[in-house]
């Protein structure tokens, strides 16, 4: 869970302007954890390559000041020694561009290394509000 836990908290105080503007700090977070072949496919279906999400984070940094992330229901569905297969369930609010709450089941797939975890492939899909 720490996974997907930090990295949607990173996300949270970037887009409200409380996390550190360093750029150390952005790629051990956001550079360092996300496979050069990553790919998200967001609830709309929309296909994000790794460039895109990584300047969107970085450009983001205050825009969104009421922006929260909840991560709940983590599943460790699949693993291996190297790679682990993960559903969980994240609530947004007060994202500047999108629904004032909304909710998304998402699947992660990612590569156990030394140092921690990369994300390889992110599926998001939209879920109604509970």
């Amino acid at each position: 869970m720490i996974c997907a836990w930090s990295f949607g908290m990173y996300l949270s105080f970037v887009s409200k302007g409380e996390a550190k503007r360093c750029e150390d700090s952005y790629k051990k977070a956001v550079d360092d954890r996300l496979h050069q072949s990553f790919v998200n496919i967001q609830p709309a279906g929309k296909e994000l390559s790794r460039s895109v999400l990584v300047n969107g984070i970085r450009n983001g940094y205050g825009t969104s000041p009421e922006f929260r992330i909840t991560i709940k229901d983590f599943k460790l569905r699949w693993s291996t020694d190297t790679h682990a297969l993960a559903t969980y369930v994240e609530v947004q609010t007060g994202a500047r561009n999108s629904a004032a709450t909304n909710a998304r089941i998402s699947s992660l797939l990612f590569e156990v290394q030394d140092d921690g975890i990369s994300w390889i492939h992110l599926q998001e899909t939209g879920i109604a509000v509970e």
